[in-house]
């Protein structure tokens, strides 16, 4: 049994570091734009929630607070995202994705689809 986790684990992490050298995840950002994978995760949990706060994010993505608030700062520079008092907890801001960041959400989204099948083209039929 320990034998058979072993080898599922090689084979796990060897597919990982094969995937993230072609996704180009060695490299700061991604597909080409000025944005990390966690940035893209971001927007991307940003834009789905019906309602968003820096908490939520840090719960469902396990990632520091920290750096999230130095992503959250730069989104709202960069207008891709709003900020509103909760009206149930006034230490917390309501996060909501802009136009400008709903577009460039959708644009990181196609090039990661169009990237995915560019790379499903080079395998044989049915792989």
């Amino acid at each position: 049994m320990e034998d058979a986790t072993t080898l599922r684990v090689a084979k796990i992490r060897t597919f990982n570091r094969f995937y993230t050298n072609i996704i180009g995840l060695v490299n700061q950002t991604i597909l080409e734009s000025p944005y990390s994978l966690a940035e893209a995760r971001i927007l991307a949990e940003i834009d789905k929630a019906t309602t968003c706060t820096a908490s939520d994010l840090t719960e469902i993505l396990q990632i520091d607070p920290g750096y999230l608030s130095r992503i959250l700062r730069r989104f709202k520079k960069e207008a891709l995202i709003k900020t509103s008092k909760s009206l149930t907890d006034g230490r917390s801001q309501i996060l909501v994705i802009t136009e400008k960041g709903r577009e460039t959400y959708n644009r990181l989204s196609e090039a990661s689809s169009a990237q995915l099948i560019q790379l499903l083209k080079q395998l044989p039929s049915g792989a």
